[in-house]
């Protein structure tokens, strides 16, 4: 996705969790790509604390994650609005993705 998106994009990435909350307390994001498991917290976490810090951003959030079929993800999801991207995933799926964000 890096290679895929930096090719016609600034693109920041992060290890884990806690380096990419700190850079988004830093910085404006025009999309923000957040799997739901991660090292450090989940994606549900890390949106609570752009919510609670950065309620701006939000709206740029697309997650992405494995395991689609956990009822308690798409509650959750459905909570809070935000879409998500299933994996696997093509390229195009992405960007239709990303557009869709608006």
């Amino acid at each position: 996705m890096r290679s895929a998106l930096g090719a016609e994009n600034e693109v920041t990435s992060a290890r884990d969790s806690g380096q990419g909350l700190r850079r988004l307390r830093e910085a404006r994001f025009d999309v923000i790509l957040c799997d739901l498991k991660m090292a450090g917290m989940s994606g549900i976490e890390l949106y609570q604390a752009l919510l609670d810090e950065r309620p701006e951003l939000v709206r740029q959030l697309l997650f992405i994650s494995g395991d689609t079929s956990n009822p308690a993800m798409h509650d959750f999801l459905a909570q809070a609005g935000r879409p998500l991207l299933g994996k696997p995933f093509t390229l195009d799926e992405l960007y239709r993705a990303i557009a869709a964000l608006g």
